[in-house]
C-alpha cells in the first residue's frame, strides 16, 4: 500500500517542479520538472523516479494547470495529506502557514508586485484544492529565510511612514533555494557565502553563518539582478518620463515585467539557450549586461561580508551555463576566485581550482525538500 505523503509545488516564472514525498521519512518517490511553460511550443517534461530520469513529450502540456493535471495522474491522490507551495509574497505570512481563502486573496491583491509568481501560485492553490479537497494547502513563503536581514539593510531611503503603513521594505525571495545553499555552505565550513540563484528569475544572496545577511531582490522580484524578461534594478524616474513620452501604464508595466531583461535587450524569444544560440550583437549585449548585474551584487556583498569563503551557483542558468559562470568568475578573480576551466565545462560540483582561496560550487538546489521539511513540521507529521 502506498504511504501517505506531501505534494510540493514549485512554480517558477517559466518552469514548474512537482514532487511527492512520503511520510514520515520524506523520501522523494516521484518528481517532474516542466520547462518552457507558457510558450508557443509544448513544455519539456523530465520525470525523476527511482533515481532515473526520463524525458517525456506531451503536446497537451503548455500551462501550469496542464502540468498539475499530468502529475496527479501518476500518484494516488487520496494519500496526499498536504500540498506544500513554495509561495512568494503575502502581507499575512512571512514564513509557513495555512493557505486559507483570505491568504490566497491577499496573494492575488499583491499580483501587481509579483505578477509572474503570485497569480500562478494562487491559481495553483485553487486547482489543487479542487483536485485534492481532503488535503491541507500550506504555503512556505520565500520571504521567511530573509527575516534575519537587519532593518538598516532592508529599509529604503523613503519616508519612514511608508514602512510602517504600507510595508515598503526589502522583502527578499528565492528563500528555499538560498536556504538550501546556505546549509550546504555551512556543511563545507564556509561562514561567508554568496549564493547565486540564476535562472529565468535570478538573485544573489549574502549569507553569514548560515543566515541571510542581504539579498539582491527588493520589495518585489522585479528588482535586483537582471532577469530573463524582467528589468531588474532601474531608475524610478524612468516611469514618469515614459508617461510623458506617451506610453500607457500597461505598456510600461509590460516593458518592465514581460518584455524587458535579456529578452528585451536581445529581441530573442525563449530562454538563455536561445539567446546564446542567436549570436547577434544584441544577444551578446544582453548576456554581458546580465553577467554584469550579477557581478555588481557579488562585489557589494563581498564588501558587506568583509570577505568570502565560497560562491554557489544554482538555478537553470547557474547549473547549466558554463559560459555565464566563467564570465562572472573571471571578473571577480581579485576576490580570490580561481576557476578550473575543465571542471567548469564538465559542471562538476567543485569548479574552483585546488589553489583557489574562495571555493566555487555548482549546487542543484533541492528547494522542494526544504518546503517538504517545513510543511511536515508545520502539520506535525
Amino acid at each position: 500500500m502506498e504511504q501517505n505523503g506531501i505534494l510540493v509545488m514549485n512554480v517558477g516564472s517559466t518552469s514548474c517542479k512537482i514532487k511527492y514525498f512520503t511520510l514520515p521519512d520524506l523520501h522523494e518517490r516521484i518528481g517532474m520538472k516542466f520547462e518552457r511553460l507558457g510558450g508557443a511550443a509544448p513544455a519539456e517534461c523530465t520525470v525523476i523516479c527511482g533515481g532515473k530520469k526520463e524525458k517525456r513529450t506531451d503536446g497537451k502540456i503548455r500551462t501550469y494547470k496542464d502540468a498539475i493535471d499530468y502529475f496527479l495522474g501518476s500518484i494516488d491522490r487520496e494519500r496526499v495529506v498536504a500540498v506544500g507551495f513554495k509561495t512568494v509574497l503575502s502581507t499575512l505570512i512571512a514564513g509557513v502557514g495555512e493557505l486559507t481563502e483570505e491568504v490566497v486573496q491577499d496573494m492575488r491583491a499583491l499580483g501587481a508586485v509579483c505578477p509572474a509568481h503570485n497569480l500562478p501560485y494562487a491559481d495553483a492553490v485553487e486547482q489543487c484544492r479542487e483536485a485534492l479537497p481532503k488535503s491541507r494547502m500550506i504555503g512556505s513563503f520565500e520571504t521567511g529565510f530573509h527575516q534575519t536581514i537587519e532593518l538598516h539593510r532592508r529599509i529604503y531611503g523613503l519616508p519612514y511612514d511608508w514602512l510602517v503603513r504600507y510595508g515598503i521594505q526589502k522583502n527578499g525571495f528565492h528563500g528555499a533555494s538560498h536556504e538550501y545553499a546556505a546549509r550546504f555552505a555551512q556543511s563545507k565550513g564556509c561562514a561567508r557565502a554568496i549564493c547565486c540563484h540564476l535562472g529565468g528569475s535570478s538573485s544573489v544572496c549574502a549569507v553569514l553563518n548560515g543566515k541571510s545577511f542581504d539579498i539582491s531582490f527588493g520589495f518585489s522580484p522585479q528588482s535586483g539582478v537582471m532577469q530573463l524578461y524582467r528589468a531588474g534594478d532601474t531608475d524610478c524616474a524612468i516611469i514618469p518620463w515614459l508617461r510623458r513620452c506617451g506610453l500607457t501604464e500597461e505598456e510600461i508595466n509590460e516593458g518592465f515585467a514581460k518584455k524587458g531583461g535579456m529578452r528585451g535587450i536581445s529581441g530573442v524569444e525563449g530562454d538563455l539557450r536561445d539567446i546564446l544560440a542567436d549570436g547577434s550583437e544584441r544577444a551578446e549585449l544582453a548576456v554581458k549586461a546580465y553577467a554584469h548585474s550579477v557581478v555588481r551584487y557579488i562585489g557589494a556583498f563581498y564588501a558587506e561580508l568583509q570577505g568570502l569563503d565560497c560562491i554557489t551557483f544554482s538555478g537553470g542558468i547557474g547549473e547549466n551555463s558554463a559560459k555565464i559562470r566563467g564570465m562572472i568568475c573571471s571578473q571577480i578573480s581579485h576576490f580570490g576566485v580561481s576557476l578550473d576551466e575543465e571542471r567548469n565545462l564538465r559542471a562538476e560540483q567543485v569548479i574552483s581550482s585546488d589553489s583557489s582561496p574562495v571555493r566555487v560550487f555548482i549546487l542543484p538546489a533541492d528547494e522542494e525538500s526544504i518546503v517538504a521539511e517545513k510543511v511536515a513540521r508545520f502539520i506535525g507529521a
